[in-house]
């Protein structure tokens, strides 16, 4: 459901390269680090991992900008993008590219303590901050608009949907 969600204006996307979704029933021990995890998406093996109970957890509230399922998920579409398949590249690249612009500039923000809509996590590299950052667009657009507009806009292109559209 939350890949739909995510992909719902990008029709021709549904995240082909990755073969499985597994599904543990708590956080689970990830070999990649050695550490415990509630979800994660590994590329080498084409596989979508999530914890169900955290998964629950964030649809159970959803107007807090925590959403494990939109949150891997969105790992997914952004890895989709770069993995050469039949589906990669579909991002527009001056989209991207202001994403990232704007991605740096808020990153910067938190690591330095300023106040941010996005929880300190978003911080530790661009990949966490493209999940964090659809998490809260999707669980809190006004929100997000108002903070940033320009950043809100940009994640509408890329994702050819203007979920304020839909809700307001």
């Amino acid at each position: 459901g939350t890949a739909v969600q995510l992909t719902f204006g990008l029709p021709d996307i549904t995240l082909n390269y990755f073969d499985t979704i597994a599904v543990y029933p708590e956080k689970y021990f990830s070999h990649t680090n050695q550490q415990y995890h509630k979800g994660e998406v590994n590329p080498g093996h084409k596989t979508i991992l999530l914890s169900w109970h955290h998964f629950v957890e964030g649809l159970a509230n959803p107007n807090d900008g925590i959403n494990l399922g939109l949150h891997e998920m969105a790992h997914a579409l952004k890895l989709e993008n770069v993995i050469y398949n039949q589906e990669f590249d579909f991002f527009n690249p001056a989209d991207y590219e202001k994403w990232q612009q704007l991605a740096r500039v808020e990153m910067a923000k938190i690591t330095h303590g300023q106040t941010s809509i996005f929880r300190p996590y978003a911080a530790t590299n661009e990949d966490e901050f493209f999940a964090v950052s659809i998490e809260v667009y999707f669980e809190q657009p006004r929100k997000m608009y108002n903070y940033n507009s320009e950043l809100y806009k940009t994640i509408s292109n890329l994702l050819h949907q203007d979920v304020l559209q839909l809700y307001e």
